[in-house]
C-alpha cells in the first residue's frame, strides 16, 4: 500500500511503503550511501534556508525601528510645532512657516520631512477619535436612541445622523438593519 502525501509547495514529498522486513532492510542497506552523498547538498541547503531567515528577521526589525522612530520623531514635531504657534494658531502661512522651521532647526530635520511627519501623526490622532465617534455612534443605536440623541451626543445636525450612521456601520460591518429611531429622545 502506498500512502502519497505531497506538501502544497511541491518541494518534497513522503511516501510510506509496506514491506516485509527484510526487503525493507536491504533497501535501506542499499539506499543509505546515496544519502550520506547528498547529505552535504542538504546542509548547505539548509545553510542558505537559515541564512534567509535570519535576513529577513533582521530587515523585518530594522523596518519596525524604522517605523517607531518615524512615529517617535512625528510626534516630538507635532508637540513642538504645536507649542510653537500656541499664542497665535491660525496664523497666516509666513507665520506658519516660520514655526515649521523653528521645530525642524532644533530636530535637524528638513522642513518639508518635517511637515509630513506632523500631517501623519495628526492623521492618527484624527482616526482615534472617529473610531472613538463610531464606537459611541454603535453604542446609542444599540440602546434605541434616536436622531436627536445622537445628534447632541456627537454635536452633528439630526438631519446628518442617517449618513452619519450609515458610515458606521460600513466601517463595523454591520447589518442595514441597525438604525437610528426617527425623531427626538426617548
Amino acid at each position: 500500500m502506498i500512502d502519497w502525501r505531497i506538501n502544497r509547495h511541491g518541494n518534497s514529498c513522503r511516501i510510506e511503503i509496506e514491506l516485509p522486513w527484510d526487503l525493507a532492510t536491504r533497501i535501506l542497506a542499499a539506499t543509505m550511501p546515496l544519502f550520506d552523498q547528498l547529505r552535504p547538498a542538504v546542509d548547505v541547503h539548509q545553510a542558505e534556508e537559515r541564512r534567509q531567515a535570519e535576513e529577513l528577521r533582521r530587515t523585518s526589525e530594522a523596518r519596525q525601528q524604522r517605523r517607531r522612530e518615524t512615529a517617535r520623531l512625528g510626534r516630538i514635531a507635532y508637540s513642538r510645532f504645536r507649542h510653537e504657534r500656541m499664542d497665535r494658531p491660525n496664523d497666516p502661512g509666513a507665520e506658519r512657516r516660520r514655526a515649521l522651521a523653528k521645530v525642524a532647526e532644533g530636530l535637524s530635520v528638513p522642513a518639508q520631512l518635517l511637515e509630513v511627519l506632523i500631517r501623519q501623526h495628526r492623521q492618527k490622532l484624527n482616526a482615534r477619535v472617529e473610531r472613538a465617534r463610531v464606537a459611541k455612534t454603535i453604542s446609542l443605536l444599540r440602546q434605541g436612541a434616536g436622531n436627536a440623541e445622537i445628534a447632541a451626543v456627537l454635536a452633528i445636525r439630526p438631519h446628518n445622523v442617517p449618513r452619519w450612521v450609515r458610515k458606521a456601520r460600513e466601517q463595523m460591518g454591520l447589518p442595514p438593519s441597525l438604525r437610528a429611531r426617527k425623531g427626538g429622545g426617548a
